[in-house]
């Protein structure tokens, strides 16, 4: 893996580590690992909105914002449910 995903599957392996061993199943590993994808990739996304890019940009830096917080909080049915959404949206 690349510097940055090698970091976030490293995060995400410490955390389950300090898990009961009992919770603790491979597709939770996995399920987190993609959540931080998305999560940096809203983060790049947001970040290459114009500074002063008028009402349209803001709205969508504040769309944004929202959707990363939800990642960030959510369960995993609900973020699997907004990964369908935004890739359905994308194509």
């Amino acid at each position: 893996l690349p510097p940055v995903e090698r970091g976030w599957f490293d995060s995400v392996l410490l955390s389950a580590g300090k898990a009961q061993a009992s919770s603790f199943r491979p597709v939770d590993v996995l399920q987190e690992f993609v959540r931080n994808l998305w999560i940096d990739a809203l983060k790049r996304r947001r970040g290459d909105l114009a500074a002063d890019g008028g009402r349209e940009t803001d709205e969508e830096r504040m769309k944004i914002s929202m959707d990363l917080k939800r990642f960030q909080q959510a369960k995993w049915g609900t973020v699997k449910d907004m990964i369908r959404d935004i890739t359905k949206g994308a194509s």
